[in-house]
């Protein structure tokens, strides 16, 4: 179903269900993933593990024909994967329970801004910004949830303030149990809250074991498992997060995604795309220049035409499936690539949205023995739709290290 090789928006199919239609005591567990060498093989027969959830998988053995090395997670799994509520002593402070986030208003009238955040400190969505009388109050917070990841509850009222770290939360999931947690946290620290809910750890015997905490129970992950010694070699990373628009005015994403790296002129040689997902690889391509992705096709459409009969092989082995709503991240082998090192590089991220504009995330890094960590530009081609309430595509962070 998440790869089918016919459309670009694969990962869309699923989101049409009703949260509805899951019990109340469950979360949905859906993780998509691709497992590669480090050499850029798929590792066939791996076992793939979701420690707390309990739930192991191989990879080829998903049903249909993603090709080699995939794997996925479809299923629902008991709440106890979590923590328990943790209820305030009083309602003279706010706490958080299945049905949303319960506080008091001590003082005839007092002044109340609730806000949701993304760990990486981004808002997400504001709940309450209101002046209220005096009483007890309760806000339902899963409905502003549009991916199923950790948020930070943030609640001010009054001079008092608390934090509530809010784990699988999402529009497809039941009523979820929370850990609440207070204090006096600036809002710009947000990003440094723990954001593992879980770890995917996959084995092969001829390789090795490798395990890679998560932040949400949807999502895909491409990953490199190497063994100990190349576990010392730098891996070039890409990690974001994909969100579905919640309102008649958001666009679908159709997550047509590129991974490209440019030279510091704009200058791209096809051999330095890490990542292109298969409907824009085969048919994508030969839309209109302004419309899908333009920065990974360039000016000449026929380009990567042209590109792909001479090196079959290669455009194999980096087309891959599309992506599917949540936290998504992308690993690879910076020596499968011709960079050289010691020269910086632009490397880049696209997706469309709906046809109607792309997202481009661009930083400058340069290979070489240093550790880099980038929050990279956004560029927006030709615009963001001015109507649109959730961002498409964020939290993006390209790492080398």
């Amino acid at each position: 179903m998440f790869f089918t090789k016919r459309i670009c928006a694969a990962g869309i199919i699923a989101l049409v269900l009703a949260a509805a239609a899951f019990p109340a005591d469950t979360v949905v567990v859906e993780i998509t993933g691709y497992v590669s060498d480090w050499a850029g093989q798929p590792v066939k027969g791996a076992s793939v593990h979701l420690k707390n959830a309990n739930l192991t998988v191989a990879t080829d053995t998903m049903v249909g024909d993603p090709g080699p090395g995939y794997f996925r997670f479809d299923a629902l799994v008991p709440m106890a994967v979590q923590a328990p509520i943790q209820k305030a002593a009083s309602v003279s402070r706010p706490f958080l329970a299945s049905d949303g986030l319960h506080f008091s208003v001590s003082q005839n009238t007092q002044q109340v801004k609730i806000d949701l955040f993304t760990l990486s400190g981004r808002k997400a969505f504001e709940l309450v910004n209101s002046s209220m009388k005096q009483g007890n109050y309760r806000v339902p917070i899963r409905a502003a949830m549009q991916t199923s990841q950790t948020y930070v509850v943030r609640a001010r009222i009054g001079d008092q303030t608390s934090f509530f770290k809010v784990p699988m939360l999402g529009s497809r999931v039941g009523s979820a149990a929370v850990q609440a947690f207070t204090g006096k946290t600036p809002a710009n620290s947000l990003a440094k809250k723990a954001a593992v809910i879980d770890s995917l750890i996959v084995s092969m015997p001829s390789i090795g074991t490798n395990s890679w905490p998560i932040e949400s129970y949807s999502g895909s992950h491409y990953l490199i498992l190497r063994t100990p010694a190349q576990m010392q070699n730098k891996v070039l990373s890409f990690t974001c997060t994909t969100n579905q628009g919640t309102t008649d005015n958001d666009p679908a994403v159709t997550l047509c995604t590129t991974i490209f790296a440019k030279d510091m002129s704009g200058n791209l040689d096809y051999r330095n795309t890490m990542f292109v997902n298969w409907w824009l690889s085969q048919e994508g391509y030969s839309y209109p220049q302004y419309i899908v992705n333009p920065d990974w096709r360039g000016p000449d459409s026929n380009a990567w035409a042209t590109f792909k009969s001479s090196n079959t092989a290669y455009v194999d082995a980096i087309t891959k499936a599309t992506p599917i709503i949540g936290k998504c991240s992308f690993e690879f082998n910076p020596g499968n690539l011709t960079l050289t090192a010691g020269i910086p590089y632009r490397f880049c991220f696209e997706m469309n949205v709906d046809n109607q504009y792309n997202i481009m995330y661009s930083d400058s890094i340069t290979l070489g023995t240093q550790t880099v960590v980038r929050t990279p530009a956004i560029q927006y081609v030709p615009s963001a739709d001015p109507a649109a309430s959730v961002v498409p595509l964020a939290d993006m962070v390209i790492s080398y290290q």
